[in-house]
């Protein structure tokens, strides 16, 4: 897949307001999975995997917002057996028409940021 807004991130060029805002957020993912990225020889495979892990930062992202924990504890008070949001990380490919849902344990991402990011903690 193909995804112009990384390309951009990748790219070693300033952009301007609001773009480089967003682009910087992309390279925050590259810096945080630099090794990663950077043993990854084709510039193609690594281009794919950083749109991957950036879906996947973006997705943890939404789980972070406090209108998401705010609901979250909301259904816990209520009840609710299902109290934490689907949230759905996937990534198309306008190559093959793909849409690829990324294996992602939301839950472990959860417990790790819970301390930083728990506005509302209902466990």
């Amino acid at each position: 897949y193909e995804c112009e807004g990384v390309r951009a991130a990748e790219a070693a060029k300033d952009f301007v307001a609001p773009l480089e805002l967003w682009l910087r957020n992309v390279r925050d993912v590259y810096a945080k999975h630099r090794e990663e990225l950077d043993a990854i020889e084709d510039a193609d495979a690594r281009h794919r995997r950083l749109v991957d892990l950036n879906v996947i930062q973006q997705c943890v992202n939404v789980l972070k917002t406090g209108a998401v924990q705010r609901r979250r504890a909301a259904t816990w008070a209520e009840g609710e057996p299902y109290t934490a949001p689907l949230v759905h990380a996937v990534v198309f490919d306008p190559k093959t028409g793909d849409l690829r849902r990324l294996d992602i344990d939301f839950e472990e991402y959860r417990d790790e940021l819970s301390n930083v990011y728990g506005l509302y903690l209902v466990d």
